[in-house]
């Protein structure tokens, strides 16, 4: 079994007196204008019977919270892979019940870093970018009858538009300054390939890839995935993408794992 407990802190002056519980207000806490970051702390293992629990998310933040501010001056000048390096070991060493799974840094809703179990030389950045664009969803492998019954009022011939959230996620080692690739670097790329090319435009009309390709928000996924692959400089390896066609719907389109290409 997993649980994931997210602990919310802020980089700043320590509260006095400190705040209890789980939220940009808690112990520490900034005053101000001060940034905010969040780590996700992911466990696994067995429900204690006693409790019905895994771990005590109590202890979590506490242990999360206290590490933090012990290592507050050191970390706060830190890229977040290395924060992550740092953190581990110690947050580790302190859960005797459960295995550390995953630990997760944001800096903010849309960019953030993850270390997992078993991978500890590899690091996982995952940035999430919005465009908007315009598209009908119709085959011409069905009859009009039949792409009106399925496709419905997406089936409008004259289209109808969506405000798209992508995330990407890279994942390679930390190179020399403590990065895996620089955000400038990241930005150029996916607006180079997938922005400037989608934004604003009827895919079914302005993009050669949705010329013969119905643009489902699985095709849609599976195009941009293509397009990234290959674009950003080894041993970085694009991981995978996720696509929100609208808040409730999205689709993944994730890299092959070393086992399956294998076979």
């Amino acid at each position: 079994m997993r649980l994931q407990r997210e602990v919310r802190l802020s980089v700043g002056e320590v509260s006095k007196p400190p705040v209890v519980g789980n939220s940009f207000a808690g112990n520490p806490s900034g005053h101000g204008l001060k940034p905010v970051i969040t780590l996700k702390v992911e466990v696994g293992g067995q429900v204690d019977p006693a409790t019905g629990m895994l771990v005590n998310i109590r202890q979590v933040d506490e242990l999360v919270r206290r590490q933090w501010m012990t290592d507050l001056a050191v970390v706060a000048d830190l890229a977040a892979p290395l924060l992550l390096k740092i953190m581990w070991p110690r947050i580790m060493s302190q859960l005797t019940s459960v295995r550390l799974l995953g630990l997760e840094v944001a800096s903010n809703p849309w960019l953030r870093y993850r270390l997992t179990d078993g991978a500890l030389d590899m690091i996982e950045l995952t940035e999430r970018f919005e465009f908007s664009a315009a598209h009908r969803l119709h085959s011409d492998a069905l009859t009009d009858r039949a792409n009106a019954e399925t496709f419905g009022k997406c089936n409008n011939p004259h289209g109808h538009g969506h405000n798209y959230e992508l995330e990407v996620t890279l994942r390679g080692p930390i190179n020399t300054t403590g990065e895996l690739i620089s955000l400038q670097s990241l930005h150029h790329i996916v607006n180079r390939c997938v922005i400037e090319r989608m934004d604003h435009k009827h895919l079914n009309i302005e993009l050669e890839e949705f010329q013969q390709l119905n643009p489902t928000v699985e095709n849609i996924a599976a195009v941009i995935f293509n397009l990234l692959t290959g674009e950003f400089p080894p041993p970085i390896k694009l991981q995978k993408v996720q696509l929100w066609e609208t808040p409730k719907t999205s689709c993944t389109v994730e890299a092959p794992s070393e086992k399956e290409l294998a076979k």
